[in-house]
């Protein structure tokens, strides 16, 4: 691949004019669908946990979220580079709207169980699972060059006060309305985003000569890869964005039992709601402030800050110490995503991000079930055992962090800050890196 087919084509030039716009329209859809969304997956999870008392069902709720999305990476990526990006993102919020409508007339009807929540769940999660793809992409033909990292921050940050604001909203609505009227307001987020989309002017991508030709479904599935192989440097960006994501999957399965080991309930609710804040502080960062000339400073830089939080928060069985640290992990996050986004779009041609940001994705995000897999067992069976009161390392690291319920976590949180200084070393190290050049803005 050439370093001219990663120069912006004519026709986002044109449009850069009102682009912004129409990408600051798309920012406001998204954030305002999102949070529908998560209002409803929220009161869901009340309704099937209230009704089950099965941790299991619960956790096969959230699978369902996210699964599909996994699973239907390679197909999606193909889908959103072979057809126009508006009628993709069309397509899935008007199926997500189905889904829900589903789910309230279920309701109505008396007829909601545990498997038809979880089946219509994923379902409209496939529904949703060419959104991000797309938006990545469609940022590429929208933003110029030199602002894609600010735009992503401006995206994340839609989302993130969706994120904060959806589940407190969900719970003081439930305790007045009905589960069917909060579904409402996610069909309503879906109508409010399809609307947006009608009037919205979304440039299709000049075709590059790479990705101009039709293939059969499976070499175009292998196409996304064969692109990202021919960058080395991507290669080893997808290995350190995977370890980050372990990291980070692990910490927010461990986060609960840590807290829970030394405070109480409402103990908890403060440091989420303070990690919440950090993402919306970093967001808004990315968004307003100029970042570094070159996006890998942002994402190895920022990494580390977020290894150094983690030693903090491991450091005392305090709330405002975890508190502390929780904010320095979430604020890194979509400072690190945004930049991370950035390079991407800047080295690969717009007409084949779809492909080759859905092998990302699959990558990226296969590190989080084997998380969520290895976090318990870890914690259960090494970390805690080797903490308590006349554990194995409590007469040596427990004279720093202590001993007791959760020390042992603070344990895995200093290690897995370790494994992210290292990562960041050893990547940084890379000659495949350094021979990474992203465009100049």
């Amino acid at each position: 691949m050439s370093h001219e087919t990663s120069s912006p084509h004519p026709n986002s030039i044109q449009l850069w004019s009102r682009g912004p716009r129409t990408f600051a329209l798309l920012c406001l859809a998204s954030g305002i669908s999102f949070a529908g969304s998560q209002v409803t997956t929220f009161a869901l999870g009340i309704w099937l946990f209230g009704t089950t008392h099965s941790v299991t069902t619960y956790a096969l709720f959230g699978l369902a979220g996210t699964l599909p999305i996994l699973l239907a990476s390679p197909f999606v990526g193909v889908l959103v580079d072979r057809h126009d990006r508006r009628r993709v993102l069309a397509a899935g919020y008007l199926g997500g709207a189905i889904c829900s409508l589903a789910i309230a007339g279920i309701f109505l009807a008396d007829a909601l169980s545990a498997s038809n929540v979880i089946w219509l769940v994923a379902v409209a999660s496939l529904m949703n699972a060419a959104q991000l793809p797309c938006l990545m992409s469609v940022t590429t033909v929208l933003v110029p060059r030199e602002k894609l990292a600010r735009a992503n921050g401006s995206l994340q940050l839609a989302m993130g006060i969706g994120q904060i604001v959806a589940p407190s909203a969900a719970g003081a609505l439930l305790s007045i309305w009905s589960l069917n009227r909060l579904i409402l307001i996610d069909v309503a987020s879906f109508i409010f985003a399809l609307a947006v989309l009608a009037f919205a002017k979304i440039p299709s991508p000049l075709p590059s000569p790479e990705g101009a030709s039709r293939r059969s479904l499976g070499r175009e599935l292998a196409f996304g890869w064969a692109c990202v192989a021919k960058y080395p440097g991507l290669k080893t960006l997808l290995v350190f964005f995977a370890l980050v994501n372990f990291v980070m999957s692990i910490v927010q399965v461990l986060l609960t039992p840590l807290v829970l080991g030394f405070a109480d309930g409402r103990a908890l609710g403060t440091v989420l709601s303070t990690a919440g804040l950090g993402i919306l502080a970093g967001s808004a960062t990315l968004a307003l402030v100029r970042g570094p000339r070159h996006s890998i400073h942002g994402v190895l830089g920022f990494t580390i800050l977020q290894s150094l939080a983690l030693f903090l928060g491991a450091a005392r069985p305090s709330v405002t110490v975890v508190g502390m640290g929780a904010f320095g992990v979430a604020f890194a996050l979509p400072i690190i995503s945004g930049h991370g986004h950035a390079i991407w779009q800047r080295l690969v041609p717009p007409d084949q991000q779809g492909r080759v940001f859905s092998v990302r994705i699959l990558v990226t995000q296969s590190a989080t079930p084997l998380a969520y897999l290895v976090a318990g067992p870890l914690a259960d069976i090494v970390f805690e055992p080797a903490m308590r009161p006349g554990g194995a390392l409590a007469s040596t690291l427990g004279l720093i962090l202590g001993t007791g319920p959760g020390r042992g976590i603070s344990l895995a949180f200093v290690t897995l800050g370790v494994l992210l200084l290292s990562a960041v070393v050893v990547t940084a190290m890379s000659p495949s890196l350094r021979s990474l050049r992203e465009p100049e803005p």
